[in-house]
């Protein structure tokens, strides 16, 4: 679909059709690799600061396009090539602009494994792993972080002078090592978690309708806009980010944090979660054609499997096909 740019620009402004809308919602539909395009690109949108003039938004731009590649990222290769779409633009520039004033998010996995950018005093030391890789980090303060596909952590240079602040896209398992005196404080695009030692998972995906914070071990307080949460071990907090609530719930946190040990979980999920999932998992790109149902719901496990045979487990029972191409997958329903 080649116009879908210039359909979420238009429903963004309001200005998009009956037609073109439901044109949207069928490029939404077909891949999930284009729902998780669509729903950062309104995460970002809604998260802008609107008050930054032209003149600042066109300066922000300038400088930040100069400091991060986006040549590969297709939304802004079409603004680019347009400058009169830049008032639209302007609140995709500036989200970024406060995310790098506020370390939310800077190039998502644009960056190297590990890389440094260079602020006023010290350096932003960032982590992240592509589709299809985990890793495991050791924390300048003796702390431990297992990084999930698709996320990415920073933290500044000085990690142990002063404060250990960590900002965190996507989902991680923390271990923090105990300093009574330094509180370990991991930063969402909404939420703060706050913990002295302790382990703990949090799940920040921008595509995702939430963001979940799980307890293992220790005492943690989670913080959105005043609001104060105590979580014990074997508790939650999401964060729903349409109706802006935390929500505290008992679970069972060892299928929370399976994926640490390379365990691919999926509780009452359904398959737009799932496909989801699985092009974090496994690296790759989904496509889907025909109607996908999207009552049903899926619940299962695999330890070290191989895609055909997650995808083989997953249809048993459901009226789909699929095809393998290297790293792209056809569903058909």
């Amino acid at each position: 679909m080649e116009n879908y740019q210039q359909l979420v620009d238009k429903e963004l402004t309001g200005n998009i059709s009956e037609v073109e809308k439901a044109t949207l919602e069928t490029w939404r539909k077909k891949s999930a690799t284009n729902e998780r395009a669509y729903r950062r690109l309104h995460n970002v949108w809604h998260n802008a600061q609107p008050s930054i003039s032209i003149k600042g938004q066109k300066a922000s731009w300038e400088k930040l396009s100069h400091r991060i590649d986006f040549s590969d990222h297709p939304l802004i290769e079409e603004y680019k090539k347009d400058p009169f779409r830049f008032r639209s633009l302007f609140k995709y520039a500036a989200a970024i602009a406060l995310a790098i004033s506020t370390f939310y998010i800077i190039a998502y996995f644009n960056a190297s494994p590990e890389t440094t950018v260079a602020t006023s005093q010290n350096e932003w030391v960032i982590k992240n792993n592509p589709a299809g890789q985990k890793s495991g980090i050791n924390l300048p303060d003796g702390s431990v972080c297992w990084l999930n596909s698709e996320s990415e952590i920073r933290y500044l240079s000085n990690f142990t002078d002063s404060a250990r602040d960590i900002y965190l896209v996507g989902e991680a398992y923390f271990e923090v090592a105990k300093d009574k005196s330094k509180p370990f404080k991991v930063s969402t695009a909404s939420m703060e978690v706050v913990a002295l030692g302790t382990v703990f998972n949090i799940s920040s995906f921008p595509e995702d309708l939430a963001e979940t914070v799980a307890l293992v071990e220790g005492k943690i307080a989670v913080e959105y806009k005043g609001e104060h949460v105590e979580v014990m071990p074997g508790e939650s907090v999401k964060f729903d980010k349409t109706r802006e609530t935390l929500e505290k719930a008992t679970i069972d946190v060892q299928e929370t944090i399976a994926w640490k040990n390379g365990t691919l979980q999926f509780n009452e999920e359904t398959y737009e979660t799932i496909f989801s999932k699985l092009e974090r998992w496994y690296g790759v790109n989904i496509t889907i054609s025909g109607d996908m149902p999207s009552r049903l719901r899926y619940k299962s496990k695999f330890k070290d499997e191989s895609l055909e045979n997650v995808l083989e487990s997953i249809r048993y029972g459901h009226d789909f096909q699929y095809e393998l191409n290297g790293k792209d997958v056809e569903i058909m329903f």
